[in-house]
């Protein structure tokens, strides 16, 4: 069965004795039913050898025993539910500075480039996809989180044919997203950097976002901008210099990691 409890059919099992010899090969039925006959009494296991279309195999045996003193009948021994299982892989969302962040989007994409599945990170960053079938994948951000960049690098996993353990979940790790960084270059008409010049980066709405200072070299440097336009407005010029008013440069942050102007 998969791991709901609905049959499945398809899988191959070896039958092996105390000894670890292959006494039958079996399959299951178009209901997951698996049977094996004339077993001599002993103690028996199930090993499934090849796993359901699109599950990942099982290595648990399954042992069961064929006693020699039963009254009546040959008795039928029922062994039980034997599960198959699909994959589960998980990423973690943060910012540049490892916090985890909510409300991104991805697409699980397969090898084909064909769309699995489209899933979002909970409000601790997490981001789970179930059901997958063994075989490689990616996870393929589609919308960012609020105030940050889309990461549009896909990040590559793999559900395993055969694990070790009763599940697989795959780690991806974590998946940062950024803020943009803009700088300028402050100089004189002759292109000499000056320094100690004072600016205020404002949106769209003219309101301020941040206030930044000119370096010794007469860069400027704003971090931590969310997706937007902006514009440099000069508020203390450098020393013996008149202020010039005029907007800098009109900042737009849109796909990339990272802006920069002069």
């Amino acid at each position: 069965t998969d791991a709901d409890g609905k049959p499945l059919a398809g899988a191959a099992f070896n039958v092996i004795d105390e000894t670890d010899a292959v006494v039958a090969s079996v399959k299951a039925d178009d209901e997951g039913k698996v049977t094996v006959n004339d077993l001599a009494p002993g103690k028996y296991s199930f090993v499934e050898t090849k796993a359901p279309a699109g599950y990942i195999l099982n290595p648990t045996a399954m042992a069961f025993e064929i006693k020699a003193e039963q009254a009546g009948e040959p008795k039928v021994i029922e062994t039980g539910a034997f599960v198959n299982y699909q994959g589960t892989a998980t990423l973690l969302k943060t910012d540049a500075d490892g916090k985890p962040l909510a409300g991104a989007a991805f697409d699980v994409i397969d090898e084909t480039d064909a769309v699995i599945a489209s899933v979002k990170a909970d409000d601790e960053g997490k981001v789970t996809v179930n059901d997958l079938a063994p075989g490689k994948y990616s996870f393929v951000e589609t919308k960012a989180p609020t105030g940050y960049i889309l990461n549009t690098t896909p990040v590559a996993f793999e559900v395993t044919a055969d694990p070790t353990a009763e599940s697989t979940v795959v780690d991806a790790g974590a998946f940062a997203n950024y803020q943009g960084t803009a700088t300028i270059l402050k100089t004189d008409a002759d292109g000499k950097p000056l320094a100690g010049a004072a600016f205020d980066v404002i949106d769209e709405t003219d309101t301020v976002v941040a206030s930044v200072k000119a370096d010794d070299e007469g860069k400027v440097t704003v971090n931590d901008l969310a997706p937007g336009k902006y514009s440099f407005v000069e508020t203390k010029a450098p020393t013996g210099y008149i202020l010039n008013t005029t907007p800098g440069c009109v900042l737009k942050l849109k796909q990339s990691k990272q802006a920069s102007q002069k």
